[in-house]
Parts: structure tokens; sequence; C-alpha cells
């Protein structure tokens, strides 16, 4: 079986979720009470994905302006990018573009994931499906919507940017998914 090691970043504002879904994916856990991540946290899970067994070194990094001069450091190495807003924020959706943009400063050009987190919080959504369908076409990037507190579509995000990651490596041939939800 093939083996492959991958550095994923999850980058967004503070308060849109970042650390819960790391979590849920990686420990299968969800914390109610926040504890802000100060600079970054890195997880590691193995898992096959389409016959290549992947281990995914996943960084998950603050999103406080105060950590930027920090964060591009953490960058570097990144093999896909998980960029995630709360549906319930307009202003962090708005900063999706930002986010890339500064991962590209550093970076080359890396399959991108944008999720829109917080499903669970329905009656108080501020971005539809739709509208994060389209920024993410806009963008070339994968999109998917996800709950880390009810854990829906957790392992898709993960499942998804390391098949893109794969199909950059030409490991696999599979049409490349568009979105999901």
């Amino acid at each position: 079986m093939i083996q492959r090691n991958y550095k994923i970043i999850l980058i967004g504002n503070a308060l849109v979720g970042k650390t819960a879904i790391v979590t849920r994916f990686a420990k299968d856990y969800f914390e109610q009470n926040y504890l802000r991540t100060l600079g970054i946290n890195y997880y590691i899970k193995t898992q096959v994905i389409t016959n290549v067994e992947v281990k995914m070194i996943i960084t998950d990094t603050a999103g406080q302006e105060a950590f930027q001069r920090l964060r591009s450091s953490y960058y570097k190495g990144a093999r896909g990018a998980i960029i995630v807003y709360a549906i319930n924020d307009r202003h962090s959706f708005g900063q999706v573009d930002y986010w890339k943009n500064e991962m590209f400063k550093t970076l080359k050009e890396i399959p991108i994931i944008i999720v829109g987190n917080k499903i669970d919080l329905i009656d108080q959504r501020r971005i539809s499906t739709s509208e994060g369908r389209l920024l993410a076409k806009k963008l070339g990037c994968l999109f998917i919507e996800s709950s880390a507190k009810t854990g829906e579509n957790i392992d898709k995000i993960f499942e998804m940017i390391v098949k893109d990651i794969l199909r950059k490596d030409n490991l696999i041939t599979e049409e490349k998914e568009e979105s999901s939800t």
C-alpha cells in the first residue's frame, strides 16, 4: 500500500470553529467550552483514502490578527488548506478571499476546500449554501458545509481535501469533486 504524509492547514477568522472541526475529526470529540487557539495546535490522524495510507499532520492556526506574522511560517510545507467560515457570521465569510491570499504569499497553489461551519445553527444562518458554493467556484476551491457539534460532514472535509492532493500527485485519477452539501 502506498503511504503519504500530508500537512494540511486550517485557516479562517477566530471563532469560526477551526479547532472544533479538527478536534471532532482527530479525536471524535466536541468541546462545548471554547478555548482560543494561541499560535497553533497540531493534530495527527492516519486514514486509508482510495488505497493510499495518508498520515495527515493538521495544523490548526490562530485566527486573530495578532498572530498574522507567525501564521506564514506555519503555512510552509502544507499540501492542502481548509478555509473555514461560520454560516452565522457574514464577516468571516467576507474574509475567505483574504485568507486565501495570505496563504498564497507563502505557498504556491495548493488544493483548498472552503468550509461553511456551524450548520447546526440553522436559525442563525446568514450565508446560504448557494452563496458559499458560488464563492468557492469563483476562487477555484472545493466546498462543503459542516457542523463540528453534530459531526456532520467532518470526515468528508478531510476526505475531499486529501483526494484533491492525491489527484495533484497523480495517485488517483477520478473526477474532481466540485462541492458537497
